[in-house]
């Protein structure tokens, strides 16, 4: 092979390779996003369970207090 070849090969080679890295930068850039994002659903999540228990807890205080009014009033 000739220094021009070897040049040319050269080049080729380190045009993937810069493309190669480019994708794998984009890529654990793209990781590290979702990584938050699943964070942030997790605690949302949380947050929500704990709203969804006190209404749980609500509403079975109401539903005792309907069911003492009814027999007062029976």
């Amino acid at each position: 092979m000739t220094f021009q070849e070897w040049l040319s090969f050269g080049l080729a080679v380190g045009c993937q390779l810069v493309v190669v890295v480019t994708v794998i930068a984009t890529l654990k850039e793209r990781v590290k996003r979702l990584e938050l994002d699943v964070v942030n659903l997790w605690e949302k999540q949380n947050e929500a369970k704990e709203k969804h228990e006190m209404i749980v807890r609500i509403d079975a205080k109401l539903d005792m207090l309907i069911t003492q009014f009814a027999q007062k009033q029976g």
